[in-house]
Parts: structure tokens; C-alpha cells; sequence
């Protein structure tokens, strides 16, 4: 019978189905419906003991819903006694004949221990199996030991699947999950749309944490147009139903629009008066151009809003005020710290420009409480100011225990809890920033505005230590400039990322002038000048090694020694005459330079070899590379060669680390990449090999004068490479092609093998292979070009080796010379080797 038909039927013909009678057996489902009827009261007096009689009748002929109902009523003792071992028992009997709301009620005894002992792992698996038949509450379950990480490991996407599941059946819980991950990444990219979408599902369900959190994304423009009214609507409905976070926002956003316009009528002296003072500030500074260009902006992008205020226009939501700075060590970020708090003051943001300056040692305090504690006592320190965290990302060390995210947790509920009195600047190395700010949703929520803090190039740190000179009434002599300068290239190559920049350059300093003052000190009658002269041995007894002689001669005899290389391999005519121009294009552009004179721009130094494999497009790197050096080009002539198995990793993330740790070991020289094409071969976008481009890309963007890269292979996959990428397109824009050899060519390169390892062809011999590579050649049989010689040479070698021995002639004439039959048959061995292609 129909289960609707079981709905019409009244009480009295339930009850003759349920008993049956001599002509028919009792029927299961109508015990069932019979008990239902007696439990809800439905069309007969509510009895629960009734209900508990026909559950059980129909539970103990298999019925699973039943055996469900019947346990529920022996957990709370309705019309049975209570029985929490028996209500498990048949609650797991239910669950077993795939009764999903059964299931998902086993899921949560386990969860929670109730008659039986709590195993979040097995509470995982019933509530999987419910969940799996649509049941939404088993959904939202899933979902949370998912994101939590309770008895299964910790996975917010698959959270998201499930959270998505439950919502899509109008979960106003799960609608709430959603939203939430949406607007905090967790799982997802963060989407304020849709986090906007699925919280105003669950907010016109009245619930009232999506309430609080629709009034937030109104309240702050994020997915939705910024709307003060609708924010304040949406706290008020969640604040009726006692939600605290609701109450607490409805206050800030009531003394919020009080003081909305207050900022921006800030009466300044004038406009003017805020670019003096940034000039001022700015004043005297060496490098930081690109600094000192975001400053300026985001000072012109306030007052403009402050002049729309004034006009009666609307005001856009502000960008944070929270900033982060990347940089290695000495790049100026605590004197930028300052001079924000200035401009922040000055522009009303702030009522005092104070900066408290504050590192982990700082904040974090060794016992569980205090850091909170402690941290709180610096955040309330800053207020009214700027709170400037050094090397903040150490408060993101690994592992849950580490107090360093209790500061964290203490930092953002602070921040929002005094949004309008407090700036915070966190600082640190670029790698470790990134990884500190994407650690806590948090963190990446308010921390969007970044400024990078580029090292100072070797000109820009002798610039500053002969301003620590003035300052403090020195004198360098003008003929330690170039030896110091190569210094700090060296210094700059070895160090690269930790490099401490003008804090290197201060300790120098410091060290040069107590080294002076030794020498001075045992003068007899020192004069004025002596005190202020530093000398070459005053530096170098600060350095602890002697200055580096001028290298002009030197540069100039290691440039002509590496064209000379280049010009004594055989063939690649070509390759000598683009190499060459190249060169001297450098040289000139660098005399311009001297000269005064501008130097020509979108020269990119980045090259691309493109042809045939043999062709010497490795070598001419090499030599490349010592001519880059001896130009100044490079800070060394070291080469690092590798490929794409040498980049992409095996894994989604690591490709990106594995290419980065090869880009930072080849700073200050060449990387060689061979066959790049290969990079963007694969089949779809989730090929890692892009995951390399991109990484290589921003290296190259962010080390342009420490990194020199050279792309190699084919000519047409090549092309295709360059032209896969705008970014590889403006970076690789001079080609050198290599042509394949010629007979003459291999000739010459299979007699420089025999000059390097001592052997002699003889005249027969000669003449034999020279015929031999003309014929071949012109049959396309040495496309490996110069492997192929190569690989001639070496059976030649071996061949001979074998004649001799068997023939048992051992004179040293037979030793060095290669005949005309090694040659034969050292041809045949090789050709026999290479695969023939198809007609």
C-alpha cells in the first residue's frame, strides 16, 4: 500500500492493518504509522506508551524507521523506562539498515559519548553515511568535523562541499558555514558576493549570526555596496535575538556615523602644508623612489576624499590603513613607520603621531595568558598612534601551541575593537610576510596594502656610508669609492635575501671610524685633517680583508680572453657576429652612462638561444657568462643549468618553492634554462610547468639586476614559448640562433676532441670522414650536430682501442693515430644508433 494511502487512513483502520487478522499478517507499516499517530496525537489522544507498543511490533519485524523511533523513545523514556545500552542497540540496529537520520543520531552519541564512548573518528563515518543519503543535518555535521579537524584531517575544501550541500536544502546553519568561508578563504577564494548571497538566505531565516554577518559585508562595501542603513537593519534583527557580536557592531557603527565626517573636516593648515611636510620627510633620502611614491599616493587619494566630503559627494570605503612592509633588513621601513604616523596625524586619521615600535619578544610572554595580556598592554600603548611589528611573521611560527597566535588572536579582536584609534604596520622578509599574512583569515582581511622595500643597489650604499662620512665630518678618499662599491656587490651576491643593506653599511662605519682612530691615536701631533682623512688601511682594517685593486685591467683582459673562446669554436658564425654586437652594445651603453648621457631603454639582457640540438648553445652560455661578468653585467660569471625536471615538482604549491630555491641560487649570475619550451607544454592550465613561468617571472621582476636568465631549444616550440606569455614576450626579446654545422664545421670539431685528448687522424683517415660528413650532411644525418661528431669520436677511440689489442701493435705512434678504419667503423656503430625516420 502507498504511504499516502497510509496517511488517509483513520486510527481504527490503521490498528486493524497493524493487527491483521486470519486472512492476512500484521502489517509492518501500518505499526508503524499506528505509532506515530499515538506519539504526535494525531486523530487519537497522544500516548506514548501506545506508540512505544506499536514501534517496538514493527521494529522487531526489521523496520528500521521504527527501530529508530523506538530508540529515541527509550533514550528520553517515553512510555518505556529509559535505557540508554538498549536505546544504542536499537539505534544501531536503525542505523545498520541504512536509516540516515538513525545514522546521523549514532554519528552524534559517538560525538559526544552519550552510551557509548566518544570516538569523533566513528561519529565521522555515521555521520558520512547519512550524509551521503541527503540528510542535511548529517551534512552540516560532516562539514564541521571537516573544517575543525575533529576525527578526520582538518579539509576546508571538502568542509565547503558539504556546508554547500546542506544550504542548497535551506540549512540556515549551513547558509551561515558558507557565507562565512566565503568571506574568510576558507576553502574557497574569498567571494564577498557570494558570501553576501548565502548569508541574506540565512538572514531572512531570521538566524542570527547571518544577520550579524550581512550587517558586516554592508557595513564595510565587501560584495555589496557600502550601506550604512542596511548594516544597522541587520544588526538591529540580530541584536533582538541577543546576539552579542550584533549588539557590540550596532554600537561602533551608531559612534562610527557620528564621527564619519569628522576625519574629513579636519581643518589643515592647507593642502599644501602636507606635501611640504612629505618632501621634508623625504628629504636627503637615498633610493626608496618607489617608497616614497606610495606614500605620496595614498596622501593624495585621502585628501581627495576629504574635498569630496566637503562637496556633499559620496565617499568611497578607504582602503585599509593597516599596511605591511616587505623588504630585507636596512631598507628604511621604521623611518617609513614615522613618517606615516605623521602624515596619518596630520591628515586627522590619527591624534598623535607616535609609533611604538614592538617585535615577538615584545608580545609574546612564556606562559599560557600572558601573552594576551601582554599584548594587550602594548596594542593600548599605540592608541591614538601607529604599532610598528618587526619581523611580525615570527608570531606565525609552526606548531598550535606556540604563543605567538595567542598574540595574534589578541591583535585583530584589538584592532577591531579600536578601528578608528590605531594604525598597525607589520614588517619583515617578502617570503615570510606572505606566509604570516595568509596564516589567520584575519591577517588577510585587513592587511591588503603592502609596500616592498627594495635592497639598495651597491651605488646607493656608498652613497649612504659617504653620508654617514659627512654627517660626522669624515673624509674618504676618492680612491677607496670603487673598492668599496665591489664590496657591497659581493656582499649583496652572498647574502642576497638576508642581506641587512644600510644597517650593513652603519656597522661598516662604525667599524672604519674606531679603526681610524686607532691609527690616529698614535700619531704624534695629529692635525685637523688627519682626524677627519680615512684611509684605505682604515677601511680595510674595518672590512678585515684588504680592498679589492681596481679591476679595469683586469675586466678588459678576462673580456677579451672569454671572446676569444667564444671565436675559437668552430662554426657559429652567426652566433660570434650576434654575441659581439651584443657586447659592444654594453660597453657603449655603459660609456654613455659615465658620460652623463641617457642610456637606451627596453634592452632586456635576458636571451633566448633558439636551434638544433649540439648546436653549442650550452657552451656559449658559459662563455656568456664570463663575458656578462667581465662587463659588470653580473655580479659573478657563475652558471646554473637546468631543465624543466630541474623546476616542476610533483605537487600542487612545491613546483613554485622548487623553481625559487634554483632562481635564488643562480642570483648575481646566469640561469640556464634548456629546452624551456617544455614549461608550457602541458595539457591544461593545472600543468605546473606555469606554476614555474610564474614564478620565474616574478623572480625576474623582483631580482631585475641580480638575475640574468638564458631560455634555450628548438626554434619554432621556442617561438611558441616566448609568445605563450605577455610576461615572457617583455622579458625575452633578444634572440641568438644557431644554425646546424656544416661538414667543414664538424670536421674542425672532431679534430678539436682529437687535440684535447692527444689523437691524430691520419690523411686518410681525414679525407675519409670529411667525405663521409659531406655525404651525410647533405642527407640530414647529423642533425645532433655536434653530439654527433661526438659521439664519433668517442667509437672512434674505442675501436682503435680494440684494433691495437688485438693486433697486439703497442708503439706510440699506433697509440695516438686514428685510421681509416676505426673511422669506418666507428661511423657505422653511431649510424646504427640513430633511429631512422619513416618514408
Amino acid at each position: 500500500m502507498p504511504s499516502k494511502r497510509y496517511e488517509a487512513l483513520t486510527v481504527q483502520e490503521l490498528r486493524k492493518f497493524a493487527q491483521g487478522d486470519i486472512f492476512r499478517p500484521a502489517d509492518i507499516v501500518a505499526q508503524l504509522y499506528l505509532g506515530r499517530r499515538y506519539a504526535k496525537g494525531t486523530g487519537v489522544d497522544k500516548d506514548e506508551k501506545e506508540a512505544a507498543h506499536w514501534f517496538r511490533l514493527a521494529a522487531d519485524q526489521g523496520n528500521a524507521e521504527a527501530q529508530r523511533n523506538l530508540a529515541f523513545a527509550i533514550f528520553h523514556g517515553r512510555g518505556v523506562p529509559r535505557d540508554d545500552a538498549e536505546g544504542i542497540r536499537r539505534l544501531r540496529l536503525a542505523a545498520d539498515g541504512a536509516d540516515a537520520p538513525a545514522q546521523r543520531q549514532l554519528g552524534y552519541h559517538f560525538a559526544i559519548g552519550h552510551g557509548v564512548p566518544a570516538d569523533e573518528k566513528e561519529a565521522v563515518r555515521w555521520f558520512r553515511l547519512a550524509a551521503d543519503q541527503n540528510d542535511v543535518f548529517a551534512q552540516y555535521n560532516l562539514a564541521f568535523a571537516l573544517a575543525s579537524g575533529r576525527g578526520v584531517p582538518t579539509d576546508q575544501s571538502q568542509a565547503v562541499h558539504w556546508y554547500q550541500l546542506a544550504a542548497e536544502q535551506g540549512m540556515p546553519e549551513a547558509q551561515c558555514a558558507l557565507g562565512l568561508a566565503y568571506e574568510h578563504g576558507l576553502g574557497v577564494p574569498v567571494d564577498y558576493e557570494k558570501s553576501v548571497h548565502w548569508n541574506r538566505l540565512a538572514a531572512e531565516q531570521a538566524h542570527a549570526e547571518s544577520c550579524s554577518n550581512l550587517g558586516w559585508l554592508y557595513e564595510n562595501g565587501l560584495g555589496v555596496a557600502q550601506d550604512l542603513e542596511q548594516a544597522r537593519h541587520w544588526y538591529e534583527v540580530a541584536a533582538r535575538q541577543e546576539f552579542e557580536t550584533a549588539k557590540q557592531r550596532l554600537l561602533k557603527l551608531r559612534e562610527r556615523s557620528a564621527n564619519l565626517h569628522t576625519v574629513f573636516k579636519h581643518s589643515l593648515r592647507n593642502d599644501q602644508s602636507i606635501t611640504e611636510y612629505l618632501e621634508t620627510a623625504f628629504a636627503g633620502f637615498v633610493g626608496l623612489d618607489v617608497v616614497r611614491e606610495e606614500v605620496f599616493r595614498q596622501a593624495s587619494y585621502i585628501q581627495v576624499q576629504k574635498l569630496r566630503a566637503q562637496q556633499g559627494l559620496r565617499v568611497p570605503t578607504a582602503p585599509s590603513r593597516h599596511l605591511v612592509f616587505i623588504g630585507n633588513p636596512g631598507t628604511g621601513k621604521t623611518t617609513i613607520a614615522r613618517i606615516i604616523a605623521g602624515l596619518y596625524q596630520r591628515l586627522g586619521i590619527l591624534k598623535t603621531d607616535k609609533v611604538v615600535e614592538t617585535d615577538r619578544a615584545g608580545l609574546v610572554a612564556p606562559y599560557i595568558g600572558q601573552t594576551a595580556l601582554k599584548t594587550r598592554a602594548i596594542v593600548e600603548s599605540a592608541l591614538g598612534g601607529v604599532l610598528f611589528i618587526d619581523e611580525a611573521y615570527a608570531l606565525a611560527r609552526s606548531g598550535t601551541q606556540d604563543f605567538g597566535r595567542e598574540a595574534i588572536e589578541t591583535l585583530l579582536k584589538m584592532m577591531e575593537d579600536h578601528r578608528d584609534e590605531l594604525v598597525v604596520i607589520v614588517a619583515g622578509y617578502v617570503a615570510d610576510m606572505d606566509d604570516f599574512i595568509n596564516s589567520n583569515p584575519g591577517l588577510a582581511s585587513r592587511f591588503n596594502r603592502y609596500i616592498r622595500f627594495p635592497d639598495y643597489t651597491p651605488a646607493e650604499l656608498l652613497e649612504i656610508f659617504l653620508k654617514f662620512c659627512g654627517s660626522h665630518s669624515y673624509e674618504l678618499s676618492d680612491s677607496i669609492h670603487a673598492g668599496l662599491q665591489t664590496i657591497f656587490s659581493r656582499e649583496i651576491h652572498v647574502q642576497r635575501q638576508r642581506f641587512s643593506n644600510a644597517r650593513y653599511v652603519r656597522n661598516l662605519f662604525e667599524r672604519v671610524i674606531e679603526a681610524q682612530a686607532q691609527r690616529v691615536f698614535a700619531l704624534e701631533n695629529a692635525s685637523k685633517s688627519d682626524l677627519q682623512k680615512i684611509l684605505p688601511a682604515d677601511v680595510e682594517k674595518g672590512l678585515g680583508e684588504a680592498l679589492p685593486a681596481d679591476q679595469g685591467q683586469g675586466l678588459s683582459a678576462n673580456y677579451e680572453a672569454a671572446l676569444k673562446r667564444l671565436n675559437d669554436l668552430a662554426g657559429l658564425g652567426r652566433v660570434k657576429k650576434q654575441v659581439q654586437r651584443l657586447s659592444d652594445f654594453v660597453r657603449i651603453q655603459h660609456a654613455r652612462a659615465e658620460a652623463g648621457s641617457k642610456v637606451a631603454a627596453g634592452f632586456s639582457q635576458h636571451l633566448v638561444f633558439t636551434g638544433n640540438p649540439g648546436t653549442g648553445k650550452t657552451v656559449v652560455s658559459r662563455i656568456i657568462a664570463d663575458i656578462y661578468f667581465s662587463l659588470g653585467i653580473t655580479l659573478s660569471n657563475r652558471i646554473v643549468e637546468v631543465d624543466r625536471a630541474g623546476l616542476v615538482a610533483g605537487y600542487v604549491g612545491q613546483s613554485a618553492i622548487k623553481t625559487r630555491e634554483v632562481l635564488e641560487s643562480a642570483l648575481g649570475g646566469i640561469l640556464f634554462i634548456d629546452e624551456a619550451y617544455a614549461l608550457a607544454q602541458g595539457d591544461n592550465n593545472n600543468d605546473f610547468g606555469r606554476e614555474v613561468i610564474d614564478t620565474l617571472l616574478k623572480t625576474m621582476e623582483d631580482y631585475r639586476d641580480q638575475l640574468v636568465v638564458i631560455v634555450a631549444g628548438y626554434p619554432e616550440p621556442m617561438r611558441n614559448f616566448i609568445n605563450s606569455n605577455p610576461g615572457l614576450r617583455s622579458r625575452f626579446n633578444h634572440y641568438i640562433e644557431f644554425d646546424d654545422y656544416g661538414p667543414d664545421d664538424l670536421l674542425a670539431i672532431f679534430e678539436s676532441f682529437c687535440r684535447e685528448s692527444e689523437y691524430v687522424l691520419d690523411a686518410g683517415a681525414r679525407a675519409f670522414l670529411q667525405e663521409n660528413l659531406t655525404t651525410l650532411f647533405n642527407g640530414g644525418q647529423t642533425s645532433d650536430n655536434g653530439r654527433f661528431a661526438r659521439n664519433v669520436f668517442q667509437r672512434c677511440v674505442e675501436v682503435q682501442a680494440n684494433r691495437i689489442l688485438h693486433t697486439g701493435e703497442h708503439a706510440s705512434k699506433d697509440l695516438n693515430t686514428l685510421t681509416t678504419s676505426d673511422v669506418s667503423e666507428a661511423l657505422k656503430e653511431v649510424l646504427t644508433d640513430i633511429p631512422q625516420s619513416s618514408a
